[in-house]
């Protein structure tokens, strides 16, 4: 295999694992890799350094030096669950187009200037502010034209299709969440606290230095 391309795929496979969180796949043009764990969305709180509610002002991509493709996205925040108070935050999704450079990143979260979201992330390598699950780190916050009541939602457009926040169809019966009951979980899980299980791929120190304990966990 001749080197540039083995080096390609040993970058690849690298962020990979690095990334360590549930996602199908991190594909590339020179390589394929799969990282395969699931967290539900108490672990998510639990690992997360920064809960966020927050509005994506600007979005742009980067290629780090072995030649992946990053998406950058410029949040101003509005409410912060958990971490340290800010005005604002830049995320860090693997994925994109750079120019030539295209990395593809399966269950990778997109995003949309002016989309109003709340975010589960954490610091990873080379200080990248990343979330937690990819696409399960993110909800888009919207008026529901049903209920026409807030409500969050998950969603990515099929065969990597543009993303427009404005255009999400909308949620099921059985799929709608309102925003005032997920605002109510995350911070019933913060107040309950940790509950000392481990999280696949996050450090115990992290989850005791940035979560309350709950009663009896050593």
């Amino acid at each position: 295999m001749p080197r540039p391309m083995l080096n390609r795929l040993l970058a690849a496979c690298s962020l990979a694992a690095g990334l360590a969180i549930t996602a199908p796949a991190l594909v590339s043009t020179q390589a394929h890799a799969t990282v395969m764990v699931g967290y539900t969305l108490d672990q998510r709180i639990d690992a997360a350094e920064y809960i966020v509610r927050g509005t994506v002002v600007d979005t742009w991509t980067e290629q780090d030096a072995n030649g992946l493709v990053w998406t950058r996205v410029q949040l101003e925040i509005s409410r912060v669950f958990k971490g340290p108070q800010v005005d604002t935050l830049l995320l860090s999704e693997a994925g994109g187009v750079y120019g030539s450079a295209q990395t593809q990143v399966v269950g990778a979260a997109r995003f949309s200037v002016g989309e109003d979201l709340i975010a589960f992330a954490s610091t990873r390598g080379d200080d990248r502010v990343q979330l937690i699950g990819m696409s399960l780190g993110k909800y888009t916050v919207r008026l529901d034209p049903v209920s026409r009541m807030q409500v969050v939602q998950r969603w990515s457009p099929p065969g990597g299709q543009p993303f427009d926040h404005r255009f999400i169809p909308p949620p099921t019966d059985a799929s709608r969440v309102l925003l005032d009951d997920f605002e109510g979980q995350i911070q019933a899980r913060l107040d309950l606290g940790w509950d000392g299980k481990p999280i696949p791929g996050i450090p115990t120190e992290r989850l005791r230095r940035t979560n309350k304990i709950q009663a009896g966990v050593k």
